[in-house]
């Protein structure tokens, strides 16, 4: 009975060390070792984000000046929005001011002689007329008296007496004006009408000058959005989108336990399926934790676990499309 019992004793303990070694072998499995490499998914970008190039304001497209992959410059014109109608007001308004200076540099200058000389021999002969209508007045009145000129003809001429009294007014006052020359209240008024209309035109040119819409940025037309005929839209579809491939890099989604592990210049390659192996290394680490955005095929892969995006750069530059998906692994920490 004793022996019995001996042997249950240590069949029993033999049994337990053996559970219990093969729970820490399988917890042992579970925890990463410190030194193990860190993978994340991540995707493909260019030297920046991509620039979506919006129209600066609604117009009808002229022209594009592009093709989707072609390489641009900074400065170089990706399409030209039909602005005839605004190029017609501009120069419109910059006649206008024009016009304007003109009356206020006459206003400024003065009366000239001749035209004193005209005003005052335009006065001399109103005077004249008016004499000479009064004096047939006072005859046709006589004749009248005597039966001679009817009622009729006799209103008539006082009437034309009347408006030439009125004539001989008008050239007195345009003889005193040109003597007295231009008021400062007339010249200002001209010289701001002109100033108005050149800060219009000038406002017309500043959107004249947009209607070439140009790239911000060296870079990779990756996609066009209009054709020429198209209404462009401020607040809808962009233009192109354009992104530096000069540079590429990758954006990973790295695992919140795993981001204590991944500092700036941590080395790391760039994999994908295909065979494609690039070194790389960490240039920007996220402020901000978030949530995962790239879906793997791996079905334990949890999609509400908080992230930490860490950019890397490829050490050469691949004949990748932006947004290829590819796998980062960390190496080590410098």
């Amino acid at each position: 009975m004793t022996n019995r019992l001996f042997w249950c004793l240590v069949f029993t303990a033999l049994i337990s060390g053996c559970g219990r070694s093969q729970l820490d072998a399988k917890a042992s499995d579970h925890t990463p070792h410190p030194s193990a490499p860190v993978s994340a998914p991540a995707r493909i970008e260019g030297a920046d984000r991509t620039i979506q190039l919006a129209s600066p304001f609604q117009m009808p497209v002229l022209a594009v000046h592009v093709q989707q992959g072609q390489q641009i410059k900074l400065g170089d014109v990706v399409a030209s929005l039909d602005c005839r109608d605004l190029s017609f007001d501009a120069k419109a308004l910059e006649e206008e001011a024009k016009s304007f200076e003109l009356v206020a540099l006459k206003l400024s200058n003065g009366t000239r002689k001749e035209e004193i000389l005209v005003a005052r021999a335009r006065h001399a002969g109103a005077i004249a007329t008016q004499q000479e209508a009064k004096t047939r007045e006072t005859r046709f009145s006589e004749l009248h008296a005597k039966g001679m000129v009817s009622q009729a003809a006799l209103d008539d001429l006082r009437k034309t007496s009347i408006v030439q009294a009125y004539e001989t007014k008008t050239a007195e006052a345009n003889l005193t004006q040109a003597m007295a020359g231009p008021l400062k209240v007339e010249i200002a008024a001209a010289h701001r009408r002109a100033s108005a209309a050149s800060a219009k035109a000038k406002a017309v040119n500043e959107k004249l000058n947009k209607c070439d819409v140009r790239s911000p940025v060296n870079g990779t037309v990756l996609r066009l959005n209009v054709r020429a005929g198209e209404m462009t839209d401020v607040a809808g579809e962009a233009i192109a989108q354009i992104a530096d491939l000069s540079v590429m890099r990758a954006r990973a989604e790295v695992d919140e336990k795993d981001i204590a592990r991944i500092k700036m210049g941590t080395t790391a390659r760039v994999r994908d399926e295909a065979g494609i192996d690039v070194p790389a290394s960490v240039v920007e680490l996220s402020p901000v934790m978030g949530r995962k955005h790239i879906k793997t095929q791996d079905p334990a892969d949890k999609t509400d676990r908080d992230i930490r995006e860490v950019i890397v750069r490829l050490e050469k530059p691949l004949a990748l499309p932006i947004g290829y998906r590819v796998t980062v692994v960390f190496e080590h920490a410098p």
